[in-house]
């Protein structure tokens, strides 16, 4: 009689295909103004109502004007926006912005915000990237309430800190930025609970990840265990099935905006403040770049007349501000990721 012998850790592991994205798809020649169309229709009134039942809230007929005139005025003045170059452009995405915002409040509340503050406070530096805002009472603090809960009541952030924050702009080198605080991160999964890897790119510290990830990554900590070279292993859980490792990385790791076939998604590396929500990150940097072109334009202006790699750095930022930021927007309003 033959011996029984257990031969499952022996078979093969078999990976999952996908990107593990969950979320609304919306496929378009055109994601950037699709991102826009779907973000105005939130207002017209069978849409507003589903949107303030799934947000727990009634509104009067005040409220429901706000939140109209509000996304209304933000796409005319994206609209105002298109042509004008980095001199200008950036104070007219910026009130954009800033009423997005407030309208997103007012969904997500079921009041509109305090009137008249925007929540920031700009500090001009005689280096570009070292101007700087503080948070205060206002709009944006109004906002980080409601995307995480916390105020972040005078914290301060620097351009060049909230530029490469984004993970839009992970690949935007630049001396004057210096690094990214994003890291790129290929997730393996396989099948049978058989593990969940992180490929972390951080070509940097490559030779000190063993020692450093903990630091760098403080919120993978109490899941994931260093594994070899750049990669983790996620320890603590086991994600069983498709969906289980799709909500791990929902959970612990930043989506790219566009929907792939290849599971590349984010990290944000610590550093000594406590992380915004995404959509911050954008609002922040286009107000102090508003602040810059409105009372501090010189500079700037000669930077732009000479070519400078710093102006290409902040164009290619409005450039993905303005297609990303209400993809974000309009996320948090329907209460799940919106692929364009």
């Amino acid at each position: 009689m033959l011996a029984h012998v257990d031969m499952s850790d022996s078979w093969p592991s078999i990976p999952y295909v996908g990107s593990f994205q969950n979320g609304r798809s919306f496929p378009s020649e055109n994601p950037l103004e699709e991102a826009w169309q779907r973000l105005t229709r939130i207002s017209t009134p069978g849409i507003l109502d589903k949107l303030l039942t799934r947000h727990a809230r009634t509104a009067d007929a005040d409220l429901r004007e706000y939140i109209r005139v509000r996304t209304r005025q933000a796409h005319e003045l994206r609209l105002a926006a298109q042509g004008a170059s980095i001199l200008t452009s950036p104070l007219m995405l910026y009130y954009c912005f800033l009423n997005l915002a407030r309208a997103f409040i007012a969904v997500h509340t079921g009041q509109p915000p305090a009137r008249g503050r925007h929540g920031l406070r700009f500090q001009n530096a005689e280096a570009l990237f070292d101007s700087s805002a503080a948070v205060e009472s206002g709009t944006f603090q109004e906002f980080l309430v409601a995307t995480t809960g916390e105020g972040f009541d005078r914290t301060r952030i620097s351009l060049g800190e909230a530029l490469k924050s984004i993970p839009e702009m992970w690949d935007t080198q630049s001396s004057e930025i210096g690094p990214s605080r994003v890291a790129r991160v290929k997730v393996r999964a396989f099948m049978e609970g058989k593990g969940v890897y992180l490929d972390v790119d951080v070509p940097e510290v490559a030779a000190q990840f063993a020692s450093k990830w903990k630091e760098l990554f403080p919120g993978l900590e109490s899941v994931a265990e260093f594994h070899e070279n750049t990669t983790l292993r996620i320890s603590r859980v086991a994600p069983n099935s498709l969906r289980e490792v799709s909500d791990f990385c929902h959970q612990y790791l930043l989506p790219d905006l566009v929907h792939r076939d290849e599971p590349i998604w984010y990290l944000l590396r610590s550093d000594d403040r406590k992380n915004f929500d995404r959509a911050a990150f954008y609002i922040s940097a286009m107000f102090m770049l508003s602040n810059v072109v409105r009372y501090h334009p010189d500079g700037l202006s000669r930077l732009a007349r000479d070519g400078a790699d710093s102006v290409w750095c902040l164009e290619r930022f409005v450039r993905k501000a303005e297609r990303f930021f209400p993809q974000l927007v309009y996320s948090l309003v329907i209460g799940s990721t919106a692929y364009f």
